[in-house]
């Protein structure tokens, strides 16, 4: 593992840097975490990286294993992965990020700023951390397994990083060093040493163009006041996969059993009588001839006979057994009861408690992307007083609680009561002009009132 002290070290001597910075690359790459990494962007993605690589085994009588080339190898993704992340994320973020002052938000890439949020808490669940990078004008997100970040040994923060990607071993390697005071990029081509592409820059740049024939002018040069490539960290810098990979490959493992099975149809196992001359080899053949012709000959003068025996395929028992593997990932990805609300008009306490393990994951899960923003405050420039908040994406009986909330009306002002109903309804990116309109709507009452009574309207 390196760190930025190891960095600190090599940075007067070009050629070192270029050495530390392969290096770093090296390491990440054959490291414990970027393996985990590939197998859980697989999760992810939809496949099993268990299962990709199963394969049934038959043994002999010497006990030597072979693979069975004839019995039905479905391999039966379920994407449990993929559904539990994006519901997280979803449901935290799916309504996006809302500021006090719009204006905070249009500076920090206006609603593009949601979407890329999105894709970091995704990354962060995946991985345990998702690296979002400040361009000075907008959040771009830095695909996890191609950053390798160096850290402080004293603050254990990120003050330098390494990103690289290849897109074969034949194309070039390109990899860029990024630092508190600029960046650098790099290329390799194969079978060639590295190079200097683009020598080491500010973040932030002023180009004055002068014409077609006339060399751009860098007029002025800045960085940010941190580092900005910011972690977007999960519960605990931990994946959500953390202990949950058995689960989730016992709970692959049991569809596709149960869909061999059924391929097979019942069970059979066959009894040959007078049959003593075949060995192993004719009963294996025997078998997969079955299955390929469905035929059977047998010579009747000298007694030789067949006789199929039926064992019907344990759907019930498998069936048992997804359903309890089910019931353990829901449990420990904490999802949403979905089945305790999906029939009928439920009220507002049993979409309460079908929400409750979500919820409660979602509770610390903001705390990881409110830490984020506050850094990203930090690089832009933005006060770490700016007011925001999330909407979570929550299903809820609406009547009741636009009951509960006209309520309350009486005990509390206008402009909440205007806001939780909206909010209910869904439409809370409008409150602005709502209540631009209700305050229009009243000073024309006030000065109908006014006029009515001879009395000139004063101003509100």
């Amino acid at each position: 593992m390196y760190t930025y002290q190891d960095l600190e070290k090599v940075l007067d001597d070009e050629e070192k840097k270029v050495a530390f910075v392969l290096s770093c690359i090296n390491d990440f790459k054959s490291s414990k975490a970027y393996e985990f990494g590939k197998d859980a962007k697989q999760y992810y993605e939809g496949t099993n990286p268990v299962l990709e690589k199963y394969q049934k085994i038959v043994y002999d009588m010497q006990g030597i294993g072979h693979v069975d080339a004839v019995s039905p190898n479905h391999k039966i993704y379920s994407r449990y992965v993929f559904s539990a992340i994006t519901e997280g994320t979803q449901y935290l973020l799916g309504n996006g990020v809302s500021f006090d002052n719009q204006a905070t938000k249009e500076r920090l890439g206006g609603d593009g700023l949601d979407t890329v949020l999105q894709r970091l808490l995704d990354d962060a669940q995946v991985y345990g951390v998702g690296w979002g990078f400040w361009t000075g004008e907008s959040l771009k997100v830095i695909p996890y397994l191609q950053f390798y970040p160096l850290k402080d040994e004293n603050t254990s923060e990120v003050k330098a990083g390494v990103r690289f990607w290849q897109l074969s071993d034949e194309k070039p390697l390109r990899f860029v060093l990024y630092e508190l005071d600029g960046f650098t990029e790099y290329i390799q081509k194969a079978g060639e040493k590295p190079e200097v592409l683009q020598p080491k820059r500010a973040y932030k740049q002023v180009v004055k163009t002068y014409g077609a024939n006339l060399p751009d002018e860098i007029t002025e040069s800045e960085n940010f006041p941190d580092f900005p490539i910011i972690p977007l960290y999960y519960i605990n810098q931990k994946s959500i996969l953390w202990g949950n990979t058995a689960a989730v490959d016992a709970y692959d493992m049991l569809n596709s059993k149960m869909v061999n099975n059924i391929d097979i149809g019942n069970l059979v196992y066959w009894v040959l009588k007078n049959c003593n001359a075949m060995d192993e080899n004719d009963d294996a053949a025997f078998v997969a001839n079955l299955i390929k012709s469905h035929v059977v000959h047998a010579d009747g003068d000298d007694g030789a006979s067949a006789e199929p025996h039926q064992v019907e395929a344990p759907v019930t028992s498998t069936e048992v057994g997804i359903a309890r593997i089910k019931r353990l990932l829901d449990e420990n990805f904490m999802t949403c009861d979905v089945e305790s609300i999906r029939s009928g008009n439920v009220t507002a306490t049993q979409i309460k408690a079908a929400y409750q393990k979500l919820d409660a994951k979602t509770s610390k899960t903001e705390y990881c992307v409110i830490e984020f923003m506050k850094r990203l405050f930090t690089v832009v420039g933005i006060p770490d007083s700016e007011k925001f908040t999330f909407r979570w994406d929550r299903t809820i009986n609406k009547n009741e609680e636009i009951t509960s909330i006209l309520q309350a009306a009486a005990f509390l002002d206008e402009e909440t009561v205007t806001r939780m109903l909206l909010e209910v309804l869904g439409k809370i990116d409008i409150v602005d002009e709502v209540l631009q309109r209700r305050e229009e709507l009243a000073k024309e009452r006030y000065a109908l009132i006014a006029a009515e009574n001879g009395a000139e309207p004063q101003e509100q």
